[in-house]
């Protein structure tokens, strides 16, 4: 299957200091995706609150206590539900099934004393078949969601209706404005500015749409292909990039090589020509990443390779747009789909991924920070020494870790968590470590 991952960052002029993290806290959840299909994190305030969504449980990591603590219940019926972090507060999206209305899209927002409002309806039973909300804010709250209305209930998230709501810092949430029919789950981001992004695919071809609050602009398309992803600059400048595959027939011979390509908009400007980042024999790419920095946006990708003769999975990047070489960023990583790569405050790096000491071990999970253009020296999370549940004599098996993923706070601290699954049937376990104030 053909993937593609996306990251945005600013180039140092100095190289950043290796990160050290605190050990890792963890709260055992019931193993189900009926909330939460994968894990969510987000940092709210200045990274006194950390709050994870897996399964149906939505926990709070409070520093002071160092202790997962449960938030107020989600309300019944939930379903497709995502966090992000907002400056001082969080928000949380979902499709809530109401057998006497039908679906709906609401939205909900953490105060800064850590109080949930009231659901907030953002789209009802008038616009069909609602699935796939996407959600996505800045520091200052500005925030931006869209979603598929009047989707095939044999197909949920095709062939539907793209529509996107608004919502400006200290604001409402606007109106549902379409964008574009028979369309797949959409992916949203927003800038510092507060200029939103909305991308799609429609037809096999790749949509996108600027908003901001005054609407939506008329969608664009930029190629065909498909694992869409966007990232919107603070400067303005957009970066949309996706993955297309070309087949060279020679004789009864086919061989596929799988593109990564992407489109630039400048601040103010209109998007580009799509260019090619990357080409390869294999199609292995890796599953799609949004980073944005200041003023640079890099797009990232994973591919098989074989170097020395031992396969392996490598973290890939290359500036967009720009004209220097694609550089390595990580050698090594078990499963392209956990990776999580974003661009801090200072302009360098944080990736983390997850990968196995050697053949037959567990995968455990790792972080590396450093400029961006260089390669990441990673770090193990979940602390060295023999693996947990090894005991006198005997080895018991040790669960995988998955589903990882790294935010940092407004104090510039990075907050990584990740799911290990299989520790009691049933469950599993969420972890979270911070890292430690840097000087």
């Amino acid at each position: 299957m053909l993937l593609a991952a996306v990251a945005a960052a600013a180039v140092l002029a100095t190289p950043a200091a290796a990160a050290t993290f605190s050990p890792p806290i963890s709260a055992t959840v019931p193993d189900t995706s009926l909330v939460f299909p994968s894990l969510q994190l987000a940092v709210a305030g200045g990274g006194e609150d950390v709050l994870a969504g897996s399964g149906s449980s939505l926990l709070g990591l409070r520093e002071g206590a160092l202790a997962p603590a449960a938030l107020p219940a989600l309300p019944p019926r939930v379903a497709q539900a995502s966090l992000v972090g907002a400056g001082t507060t969080a928000l949380a999206v979902w499709r809530r099934d109401r057998p006497e209305r039908g679906a709906g899209i609401e939205i909900a927002e953490r105060a800064g004393d850590g109080t949930w409002g009231a659901p907030i309806a953002i789209a009802g039973a008038s616009f069909g078949g609602v699935t796939a909300p996407a959600l996505a804010a800045n520091r200052r709250g500005d925030a931006v969601v869209a979603f598929v209305g009047h989707a095939d209930a044999r197909h949920p998230d095709k062939n539907g209706e793209v529509l996107v709501a608004y919502r400006a810092r200290g604001g409402s949430f606007s109106t549902p404005q379409r964008l574009g029919r028979d369309a797949t789950a959409p992916r949203v981001a927003v800038g510092g500015d507060g200029l939103a992004a909305v991308t799609w695919r429609e037809h096999g071809a790749i949509r996108a749409a600027l908003v901001d609050a005054h609407g939506a602009g008329a969608p664009r398309t930029l190629g065909q292909g498909q694992d869409e992803a966007v990232g919107v600059r603070p400067d303005g400048g957009v970066v949309v990039a996706w993955t297309s595959a070309v087949v060279h027939v020679t004789g009864r011979t086919a061989r596929v090589t799988g593109l990564a390509q992407a489109a630039f908009r400048p601040p103010g400007g209109r998007f580009g020509p799509s260019r090619r980042v990357a080409a390869f024999a294999r199609t292995s790419f890796g599953w799609p990443r949004i980073v944005i920095g200041a003023h640079r946006a890099i797009v990232t990708w994973s591919a098989y390779d074989t170097p020395g003769g031992v396969a392996r999975t490598r973290l890939w990047q290359r500036p967009v747009p720009g004209t220097e070489p694609a550089t390595l960023l990580v050698d090594g990583v078990a499963r392209p789909g956990d990776t999580d790569v974003i661009g801090r405050s200072d302009g360098s790096l944080a990736a983390v991924w997850t990968t196995r000491g050697g053949r037959g071990l567990p995968l455990r999970p790792w972080a590396g920070t450093g400029p961006a253009g260089a390669p990441l020296t990673g770090v193990r999370l979940d602390g060295a020494g023999p693996p947990a549940g090894s005991q006198a004599g005997r080895l018991q098996p040790v669960p995988d870790s998955a589903d990882i993923r790294v935010r940092e706070d407004a104090t510039n601290r990075l907050a990584v968590a990740w799911r290990t699954y299989g520790a009691q049937p049933g469950t599993l376990a969420v972890s979270l470590v911070r890292e430690a104030p840097r000087p």
